[in-house]
């Protein structure tokens, strides 16, 4: 099949000026701003959507170190795994069903009277988070908080959280509406907005590229999870575009120290774990048995550019592999994610917990369906999906995919991208 191959400029003596700017961006309805230093938090607020001060804009101190509530998303992160995805069915005292959420896209048949119970807690336990987040007297934190809380409370805004403590901001809730309430499912943000995070400032205007045809994609995968069920459907997707397979580890070193990696969307379907005592930090492999972590991705990269080679790196990147939504513990580590961001990725897409590879494999399925018909955004589809599962099939686990950048992120194919 032929395929148009990147120029190559070893130099620049227009100093860029040749190239037209990238495309502009629409500025989300709500920014939010978390800085952590030693001690407390600062929060700033602004947007569209966020009313006006008589001077100056929302900014307050936080009542809580980035630590402490670094501490509590883990704990929220951990009861979703024991309360969820090992949640057991008991009948007169005994178990007759163990995890049947992990093993279950569709909980439609599974009784309500204990399955909203449970979608219940987690709600409360996002509710919790946000108003630990939250938490603080003083005044200007006051006014902060009514209005974030009130803009919330509206639906599909586009949400931008900058911060440097990363949070699983899908997975928080608001306060019960009522106390007659029974959909816990709308509480969540991921359910009411479209959201992503960033950490940095990124670069936003980069050389216009001639869009493919057809859409390049990778598949960076583990083979042994080639068998699980949706993985197959998910592959056809793929191979109905300009496909790249790669099942090893040095497949995809190879790579990723090109100057070019021309692809509009890099799936990753494999493992994930996070390792390295006394600070784990995210780990992936494909089919062998190499990790691959956000340092030595970043090594790539850095060795892809050396000689001030320029070259194509843009795709959206979807991680689909257990933690890879979350960061390392330390910010002394690279992540996976931030990485492929500063290279240049339109944004990254992954889970903030363990995935069960059922639902992995369906989630990826329509996720990538949709993006490659190109007529919605990242940040739309994956609000879409949190309410899609959740209204058909009772399921809450899309909130925990969460998404880095990428808000704005759409494939254009056959213009100017």
């Amino acid at each position: 099949m032929s395929r148009e191959i990147p120029p190559e400029v070893p130099q620049d003596p227009s100093n860029g000026f040749t190239s037209l700017p990238g495309p502009s961006y629409v500025h989300p309805d709500v920014v939010v701003n978390i800085t952590a230093g030693a001690g407390p938090m600062n929060i700033m607020m602004f947007g569209p959507k966020v009313p006006s001060l008589k001077s100056g804009i929302h900014q307050a101190p936080l009542k809580n170190s980035g630590t402490a509530i670094h501490r509590k998303a883990n704990r929220l992160r951990a009861i979703w795994k024991e309360r969820f995805l090992n949640h057991e069915r008991y009948e007169d005292g005994m178990p007759v069903e163990v995890t049947p959420f992990q093993k279950w896209v569709d909980l439609t048949a599974y009784p309500e009277d204990e399955l909203l119970p449970v979608i219940k807690e987690l709600a409360d336990e996002g509710s919790y988070l946000l108003q630990q987040l939250l938490d603080g007297d003083d005044p200007r934190l006051t006014i902060l908080r009514r209005d974030l809380i009130e803009a919330l409370q509206d639906e599909n805004l586009r949400v931008r959280f900058n911060s440097d403590v990363y949070l699983p901001w899908p997975m928080m809730a608001l306060a019960p509406f009522s106390e007659a309430t029974g959909d816990h499912f709308a509480r969540f943000l991921g359910y009411r907005h479209q959201i992503d995070q960033t950490a940095d400032c990124y670069p936003s205007v980069a050389p216009a590229l001639i869009a493919h045809a057809q859409a390049a994609t990778s598949l960076n995968v583990d083979m042994q999870l080639n068998t699980v069920e949706g993985a197959a459907r998910v592959r056809a997707l793929l191979q109905s575009t300009d496909l790249t397979e790669r099942t090893q580890s040095d497949e995809l070193i190879r790579a990723l120290q090109s100057p070019n990696v021309d692809e509009d969307l890099m799936y990753f379907w494999c493992h994930g774990s996070f390792e390295g005592a006394p600070q784990p930090h995210l780990v992936i492999r494909l089919s062998d048995s190499m990790g691959i972590d956000g340092e030595l991705v970043n090594r790539l990269r850095i060795e892809a550019h050396t000689h001030g080679r320029q070259g194509v790196f843009r795709p959206f990147v979807m991680l689909n592999a257990c933690f890879a939504g979350l960061v390392a513990d330390s910010v002394e580590f690279e992540h996976i994610g931030g990485v492929l961001i500063r290279s240049g990725a339109e944004g990254v897409l992954g889970p903030q917990i363990e995935i069960p590879k059922v639902f992995g494999a369906r989630y990826a399925h329509e996720f990538i369906g949709r993006y490659l018909a190109g007529s919605s955004t990242a940040g739309a589809i994956v609000r879409e999906l949190s309410r899609d599962f959740a209204e058909t099939y009772r399921n809450p686990l899309a909130l925990t995919y969460s998404l880095h950048c990428g808000l704005d992120s759409r494939l254009s194919l056959g213009t100017e991208k």
